[in-house]
């Protein structure tokens, strides 16, 4: 494979796959907790990042991250991603504590994205609930408190890239765009943002010039 066929290759699995589930909702039961809790029967390692937050804890596969919060050896919030080689995607959340009641979502997702920053790698997610009050809280704390938001249109990836720079955009997009055919990336900073935005940059340029 060469480097141009590599780089389309690892655009379209990392931003144009299709991804299953929604920020924002949390699944009855716990899927993930049961997925995590059968991979350690099964020998898997866990990676403690106890130097991020206490009780934070991931399991690394090959193709799957698992990221969770424990308390008195008990999963209060996981969270599963697959790996792909510009991004990680969220696949779903599942929670044991009360709906409305601390650890939060936007609370893994930040450890996640510190986790990620050596990478530089953002989170991928997908939503078509964004519009409700909640869905646009948890964006707006992400927001407050440093990360950047990215959203993008996967009919024409490079061409729609765009990143919210204010609260206001935050307001004015979700007020005025057809949330259900965007995506949307978190970066834990402008630095880690740079390569998202390299490689919308790459894909734009293949796009206008109908390299594709």
């Amino acid at each position: 494979m060469n480097e141009i066929t590599d780089t389309r290759t690892m655009f379209n699995e990392s931003w144009l796959s299709e991804t299953p589930e929604n920020i924002g909702s949390y699944y009855i039961g716990t899927a993930v907790i049961d997925n995590i809790n059968t991979r350690l029967a099964y020998g898997y390692k866990v990676i403690n990042l106890d130097n991020i937050h206490p009780g934070f804890k991931k399991l690394d596969t090959i193709q799957t991250l698992y990221y969770w919060i424990e308390s008195d050896n008990r999963i209060s919030i996981a969270a599963e991603l697959t790996k792909q080689p510009q991004c990680v995607i969220v696949n779903m959340v599942s929670k044991t504590s009360a709906r409305g009641q601390p650890p939060y979502a936007v609370d893994l997702y930040e450890l996640i994205l510190q986790d990620q920053k050596s990478q530089g790698l953002g989170i991928r997610l997908m939503s078509d609930s964004m519009i409700s009050d909640d869905g646009f809280a948890v964006w707006t704390r992400l927001f407050q408190r440093g990360h950047v938001i990215s959203i993008y249109d996967s009919s024409i990836p490079g061409q729609s890239f765009e990143t919210i720079d204010s609260l206001e955009d935050l307001k004015k997009f979700w007020g005025s765009k057809d949330l259900k055919k965007y995506q949307y990336i978190l970066n834990e900073s402008r630095y880690t943002w740079c390569e998202t935005q390299g490689f919308f940059a790459l894909r734009r340029i293949r796009e206008l010039g109908g390299a594709l």
